[in-house]
C-alpha cells in the first residue's frame, strides 16, 4: 500500500452546529490541491458549492500527520460499527480506505477527537463559510471569480 503521502485524502463531515451544513471534499491530493463540495440543507434554501483549491506545504504535512496520528489508534476504535456523520478516507474515491468514522453521537476517545477536529480545522478554513460556520457565505456564491469556487449549483 502506498504511505499516506501518495494518496488522496478524503473528508467528510458537518460544519458548525452540524445540522444543516455537509462538508465533502472528495480528494487532497499529495501535492495540497483539493476539490469538492459544501451542501447547505436549511428548509428555506438549499444550495450545493462546488470547491477547489490548495493547502499550503506546512498545512499539507501538518493534516497528513495528524491522519498518521489517526492510525496508530485500535481498528475498533477508529471504526465504530454504528452510522457516522463523518468520515476520513484514503485512496481512490470510488474505494477508499476508511481511516476513521465519526458516529453521530461524536468520538468518544478524547485525543483521537482532538486529532479529528485539527483536522478538520486545517481544511475548513479554505472554504466558503462564513465566520459562525452555519451557512454558506452568501457573497462568494455569487461571485465566480472567487479563488475558492468553481461553479455554484442550485
Amino acid at each position: 500500500m502506498p504511505s499516506i503521502d501518495e494518496q488522496r485524502v478524503i473528508l467528510i463531515w458537518r460544519p458548525g452546529d452540524g445540522r444543516h451544513l455537509r462538508a465533502f471534499v472528495r480528494g487532497i491530493h499529495p501535492d495540497g490541491s483539493f476539490y469538492g463540495e459544501v451542501r447547505s440543507d436549511w428548509p428555506d434554501e438549499r444550495r450545493t458549492v462546488t470547491v477547489e483549491g490548495s493547502l499550503s506545504a506546512a498545512e499539507n504535512q501538518r493534516l497528513r500527520q495528524y491522519v498518521r496520528q489517526v492510525q496508530t489508534y485500535a481498528e475498533p476504535e477508529r471504526l465504530p460499527p454504528d452510522n457516522h456523520v463523518g468520515m476520513i478516507g484514503l485512496g481512490p474515491l470510488h474505494a477508499p480506505t476508511i481511516v476513521l468514522k465519526q458516529p453521530t453521537n461524536s468520538i468518544t476517545n478524547p485525543a483521537l477527537r482532538t486529532l479529528w477536529h485539527q483536522i478538520v480545522e486545517t481544511i475548513e478554513p479554505h472554504l466558503p463559510l462564513n465566520a459562525d460556520r452555519t451557512r454558506l457565505v452568501r457573497q462568494q456564491t455569487t461571485n465566480p471569480s472567487s479563488p475558492a469556487l468553481r461553479s455554484p449549483r442550485p
